[in-house]
């Protein structure tokens, strides 16, 4: 099995390729979805699925790393996921207060908008090995979401909220077989994914779940809805939708080599990145705050593509990979004392 993870799989790319897509689409759209309702079934639809089948792909990924010794696995999640953490991170706070003006502290333990992913994929890849030495780790990671909503204590400290509730996503893809994906491919299952996808938006508005706030998993229950005994079925009622509509994207997703399928290998770059066109945009004209018709939001859709195509570019990921390396030096030790002050500011506490 290592040999087959190891080698490129054309699938496996097409699939982050458009899943990144799916990502900056649903960023440029997010200003528009409280002014039409049919965006912002859309919207919703695409943010049911695009994270949550993004970490099983993640997920699956991750069966090598497990292998390697605590060591080893500090080392590659440092490389992999750390040190860009630290660096976006900063660069996203000084692009916060310098070019859009926003008054905003900046806290490393606190990750600025997009850079969740980062830490809880730190998360993820440190404490898996642990975890799956228990019994019905993902019943019990799914307990553990639907409980932790309770609380606000499970926030945006270490993205903490996010952890949780997105962790049996990459627990189903860590235990995901190859041959599973390749059952989705049948036709029957690719009919049933398009219908449900297209019956999403009158789901999730026939179980009240039109609040974003479901499908981003960062917020307490008692931001979402009233606080009952009953308020964890929400909850377990988007898992559903979630997991059947990541399902369905990955039953939809071609096996054989794209046009774009090379790209999906950079799709890091474009998480990084795009954030910063988007929110300059954003905040410079009122593009993205205009009411829209189709035809706009066939534009949009094509800006999203070209945007996933720059950032997919050879040349783009050269100069993200060196950026990398010119400011790992840095930012490693930005972070350890910033870490240090922090940890010390809350043991006060």
């Amino acid at each position: 099995m290592s040999k087959q993870i190891l080698k490129r799989d054309f699938y496996f790319d097409n699939a982050k390729f458009i899943l990144i897509l799916f990502v900056v689409f649903g960023h440029l759209i997010e200003p528009l979805i409280n002014q039409d309702s049919l965006l912002k079934g859309i919207y919703l639809t695409v943010y049911s699925f695009h994270m949550p089948a993004f970490i099983i792909i993640s997920g699956y990924f991750y069966k090598r790393t497990a292998k390697l010794s605590s060591y080893q696995r500090l080392l590659k999640v440092l490389k992999q996921f750390i040190i860009p953490y630290l660096i976006f991170d900063i660069l996203y706070w000084v692009f916060y207060v310098v070019t859009l003006g926003q008054d905003l502290n900046i806290n490393v333990l606190i990750p600025i908008w997009l850079m969740w992913f980062l830490m809880s994929s730190t998360l993820w890849q440190m404490v898996t090995p642990y975890v799956i030495k228990l019994r019905y780790p993902i019943l019990l990671t799914t307990v553990l979401a639907l409980i932790s909503g309770y609380t606000y204590h499970v926030g945006y400290f270490m993205s903490l909220s996010r952890t949780i509730i997105f962790f049996p996503f990459f627990l189903i893809g860590f235990y995901a077989k190859r041959e599973w994906f390749n059952k989705l491919k049948h036709p029957a299952v690719q009919l049933v994914s398009i219908l449900f996808l297209c019956l999403t938006p009158l789901l999730i508005h026939k179980f009240n779940l039109d609040n974003p706030g479901w499908f981003y998993g960062s917020y307490a229950y008692l931001s979402l809805a009233i606080v009952n005994q009953w308020t964890w079925a929400y909850r377990l009622a988007v898992y559903l939708i979630s997991f059947l509509n990541s399902l369905g994207i990955l039953a939809l997703i071609p096996q054989f080599k794209m046009p774009f399928t090379k790209k999906g290998s950079r799709t890091m770059s474009v998480y990084l990145l795009h954030g910063f066109i988007i929110k300059y945009v954003a905040f410079r004209s009122t593009l993205l705050y205009q009411e829209k018709g189709i035809g706009e939001i066939f534009i949009l859709s094509g800006f999203a593509v070209l945007i996933t195509l720059v950032f997919t570019s050879e040349i783009l990921y050269e100069i993200a990979a060196h950026v990398n390396t010119l400011l790992k030096p840095v930012l490693q030790k930005a972070y350890s004392n910033s870490l240090n002050k922090n940890l010390n500011k809350n043991m006060k506490i």
